[in-house]
């Protein structure tokens, strides 16, 4: 089952460079028992030989650290305790073969150690060591090897073309799995040495903010001063053709986050069961929301699911109640599973609503914005319900000036005053809670997606990028929700014919420049730049009012 927690993240790493010198394996700090000197430490560690040797001990996490750098560097290590044993010990660098022999002679009858072998030799290409282990048809090992073009295609073909090929290294606990999964296909779940040389930035910025990352096999969240931010790494192109493809039984070698977000946020049950990770990512839940939201059979799969996530719940009652379904509701249902958003993006019948309102008066407020929407005016007097900010809101945007009117009676009869109403004691994330209307400053607002499409930004639709970055389905790398622009994603993934995408040193294309401007533009070496950016040669007004299309 997947967490709906998110990951930890670490914020404002390096304010004196200390942590950054530890990374160069040149100073240790004072104290290296904090979280970002800790990791900074063991980055060091493993990319220094001879680097914190006296801090053997200190903390698992450097001991281990220091007896995989001895492995890499070609020395067996004493390791007394099971905590003693690193999980990964073919990156940065790769021990030798005979390294790999002394260490398995020194150390029998250790199950994870051979598949760690293994996949040493997949990430060295030490084929003849690999068959000696006789080890089962391990994924994991398949894909270390498949990412070693170099010499590790024999290792590959002899894994991928087993009858039964087998899980069983896990790189999200760093353990074996138990038990050993048979039937397995590769599927993204391993930290092959490609994705450990993308490495996180160590800043010296009060609000960086760093998210740990999805694998951890080497324990020190490949920090690096030269580091990128997840969402800011372009998406392999492999990932974007996948979009709009059946997925293979084997995925290649891509970062599959963006499948998963985007799997969520269309509602597809066979690719989002598929491809989801143990822990949901980064805006992993406002796409489940937004996937609940309109599609009925993710609501009742996810209905199915053991969660105890209350945005889940509420989205899928949500989606019940869209549906006319009230058939989930009973004495036991909690008041902190009912929804707020029950009119989009399409409202209920009317009956559906009057009768939620006999079961739950205390859902009035909600079905009264509803009746709003959906413009049901009778039941909405009926409901009798007292002003507050959201439904004035409501009112004042409904076409239908009865409502705005009618609270605004109300209102003066109960001495309410709509800018008292405005100013909220709820605090933010009960204000966000409450009405989808902006950004809450936690990690994930799970309405980010919808309040995007009821708020429309269909413009952001209008912009072709060189390269894909998951920041584009709206979340920003210091960790805050903004609206979703999946509209962009739309539009970049799906484009019929892609030879339209700008090349270097182009950025990116703006469309509505070129619907606006190309027909103003005579010459032809001109038109071919209309939209691009940075574009140095585009008039300062744009090329709208030039040509023959001046009025």
């Amino acid at each position: 089952m997947t967490s709906i927690h998110p990951p930890r993240r670490t914020y404002g790493y390096d304010y004196s460079g200390r942590n950054l010198a530890a990374i160069q394996g040149k100073r240790i700090p004072d104290c290296p028992t904090s979280r970002p000197d800790w990791l900074c430490v063991v980055r060091g560690i493993r990319t220094h030989d001879g680097f914190a040797q006296e801090l053997y001990g200190h903390l698992p996490e450097i001991t281990r650290a220091l007896n995989a750098r001895a492995i890499m560097s070609n020395r067996v290590p004493d390791m007394k305790s099971p905590d003693d044993f690193p999980y990964c010990f073919w990156h940065p660098d790769i021990p030798a073969e005979q390294t790999l022999r002394d260490l398995l002679e020194r150390y029998p009858g250790n199950d994870l150690l051979r598949y760690q072998v293994g996949r040493a030799c997949a990430a060295g290409g030490y084929t003849s060591l690999y068959l000696e282990l006789d080890l089962l048809p391990d994924v994991a090992i398949a894909e270390e090897a498949r990412d070693n073009r170099a010499s590790g295609q024999e290792i590959y073909q002899n894994i991928i073309n087993s009858p039964t090929r087998w899980a069983c290294m896990d790189d999200y606990n760093r353990c074996l799995h138990s038990p050993l999964r048979s039937g397995a296909h590769l599927n993204g779940d391993t930290c092959v040495r490609s994705m450990l040389d993308q490495t996180l930035p160590v800043g010296n910025a009060i609000f960086l903010t760093v998210p740990a990352p999805t694998f951890d096999i080497t324990e020190d969240w490949c920090l690096d001063a030269e580091g990128t931010l997840p969402g800011a790494r372009p998406v392999d192109p492999e990932a974007v053709r996948l979009l709009c493809e059946p997925l293979p039984a084997d995925l290649p070698t891509v970062d599959k986050d963006l499948l998963i977000l985007m799997a969520a946020w269309s509602g597809n049950i066979d690719r989002y069961t598929r491809l989801r990770r143990p822990t949901m990512l980064h805006g992993e839940l406002p796409c489940v929301v937004r996937g609940i939201y309109h599609h009925p059979f993710f609501a009742k799969w996810w209905l199915m699911q053991d969660t105890d996530s209350e945005p889940i719940r509420q989205a899928v009652y949500a989606r019940f109640i869209l549906n006319n379904d009230l058939s989930w509701l009973n004495d036991n249902t909690p008041d902190t599973d009912l929804p707020v958003l029950i009119w989009f993006p399409k409202a209920a019948d009317k009956n559906t609503y009057t009768e939620l309102a006999r079961l739950r008066p205390s859902m009035t407020p909600q079905i009264a914005r509803a009746c709003i929407n959906a413009n049901y005016q009778e039941l909405f007097d009926s409901l009798n319900a007292k002003p507050d900010i959201f439904l004035w809101r409501a009112a004042e945007e409904s076409p239908n000036s009865h409502y705005l009117e009618q609270i605004q009676e109300k209102a003066r009869e109960l001495g309410l005053d709509r800018y008292e109403l405005s100013t909220l004691d709820e605090p933010i994330e009960e204000f966000a809670s409450m009405w989808p209307f902006r950004p809450d400053v936690t990690d994930t607002w799970p309405m980010a997606m919808l309040a995007n499409e009821m708020k429309s930004t269909a413009s952001l639709g209008l912009t072709v990028v060189r390269e894909i970055t998951i920041d584009q389905v709206g979340f920003e790398p210091e960790g805050d929700v903004l609206p979703s622009v999946a509209e962009m994603i739309l539009l970049n993934a799906c484009l019929a014919d892609p030879s339209i995408r700008p090349s270097p040193p182009f950025e990116r294309l703006d469309l509505r420049e070129v619907y606006r401007d190309a027909p103003y533009v005579e010459s032809e070496e001109n038109r071919k730049l209309v939209g691009l950016w940075p574009n140095p040669r585009r008039p300062r007004g744009g090329y709208r009012g030039r040509g023959h299309g001046k009025g």
